[in-house]
């Protein structure tokens, strides 16, 4: 199973606290953001990992390497520009498994990755991603679905206060296929 992590950000609203490090190697309990991420992949079967890099990528390249200190396997993809995350997505589809997971570099997480990748395969949709509840909707980019949990619409902030929101938030976690 295959994971592509989006870790291209400069982290500009945390430079005071992290000075030159990318987003993705804050550390997060004596070690950085990236490595607990790459540690549940594992736990959770993800051995394939694709590291779409951007600012700082010599620091995660150079921590990181292939990626067997960490019994997975790393590839490492620089972008030469900001692609966003659906363009740096794409810049290396052809590189890809026919289903990936995606998550964002700079996103803590303890989701069962297996178990959401299992959903989606049982779901038959070409995309799945994880939505939860957050404690501050109002301010929040939403997203609506229907009775059968499909995505009808995404509701950015700010919202129509007139009107009644689901509180459903984008987790920053999806499994596409390709």
């Amino acid at each position: 199973m295959q994971v592509v992590i989006v870790a291209g950000g400069k982290g500009t609203r945390l430079r005071s606290r992290i000075g030159d490090l990318p987003k993705p190697m804050a550390p997060v309990g004596g070690r950085p953001l990236l490595e607990h991420q790459i540690r549940l992949a594992k736990q959770h079967g993800f051995t394939d990992i694709v590291l779409l890099l951007g600012y700082g990528a010599s620091q995660i390249r150079e921590y990181f390497e292939d990626g067997s200190g960490f019994g997975v396997r790393i590839r490492h993809y620089i972008e030469t520009q900001p692609l966003g995350t659906a363009g740096s997505v794409l810049s290396v589809l052809d590189e890809l498994a026919d289903r990936f997971l995606v998550m964002y570099g700079d996103t803590m997480l303890n989701v069962d990755l297996e178990r959401f990748w299992l959903a989606h395969q049982a779901s038959g949709a070409a995309a799945s991603l994880l939505l939860h509840p957050n404690d501050h909707p109002h301010d929040s980019d939403l997203v609506e679905v229907d009775a059968q949990n499909r995505i009808v619409a995404f509701l950015p902030y700010p919202h129509d206060s007139a009107r009644f929101y689901a509180n459903l938030v984008n987790a920053a976690l999806y499994v596409f296929n390709r």
